[in-house]
């Protein structure tokens, strides 16, 4: 691993922030082009809005909630429950605050954001020879995969791709992404220092991992 990496995978998990934020324009720059670059970013920048308010925002038929607890609590469809207080945990012992201060902490955004966040320490570590915090950086990144993100991402992507908008690519996208984030810090970890870490999410939607 090196600090490079840690800054490029950092530069991964904020995309996938803004690609799940309120459409505006991080994302007209930065994900719209990506996703469909034979469309005007103002043309399909509205499309994404609609999509991202019905989807995200606005309950109703169209309505996949963007929170942990929904998918992982004791109680289905529950928010503010036992995750989102453990994620807010999280956050608190690295001293931040979430995110998106409207929104419990468990939403998508705040948690890739928290992942963008770990990424920028560990390069940090890399960048000034201290391997020792960068391993422990990693160990808190593969446990907030482990415990968090892959607990609830899988299912949440399987409903944004069943709605068939524009977000089911970026759904998928997340889902792989997270799940060889956790692979390869596993192996990272058990066998020290290797170049094979999880692709670039140009890499995930044209399928060539």
């Amino acid at each position: 691993m090196s600090a490079e990496k840690a800054l490029q995978r950092g530069l991964v998990y904020r995309f996938l922030s803004i690609a799940f934020s309120a459409p505006g324009h991080d994302f007209a720059g930065t994900v719209v082009p990506l996703l469909t670059p034979s469309l005007t970013p103002s043309r399909r920048l509205q499309d994404f809005m609609t999509e991202h308010s019905q989807l995200f925002v606005v309950p109703g038929r169209l309505y996949i909630p963007p929170y942990e607890s929904v998918y992982t609590g004791d109680t289905p469809g529950q928010l503010w429950g036992e995750p989102t207080l453990c994620v807010l945990k999280e956050y608190m012992r690295e001293g931040l605050k979430p995110a998106r201060a409207e929104e419990p902490p468990d939403h998508i955004v705040c948690e890739m954001d928290f992942m963008r966040h770990l990424c920028e320490k560990e390069s940090l570590a890399w960048e000034g020879g201290d391997c020792e915090r960068a391993r422990a950086v990693l160990e808190a990144e593969a446990r907030f995969l482990k415990e968090h993100l892959l607990q609830w991402i899988p299912a949440f992507a399987a409903k944004v791709r069943a709605s068939g908008t524009g977000y089911a690519g970026l759904a998928d996208m997340t889902e792989r992404y997270v799940m060889l984030e956790s692979r390869d810090i596993d192996i990272i970890l058990a066998k020290g220092y290797t170049d094979e870490i999880a692709p670039e999410p140009t890499e995930l939607l044209t399928g060539n991992n």
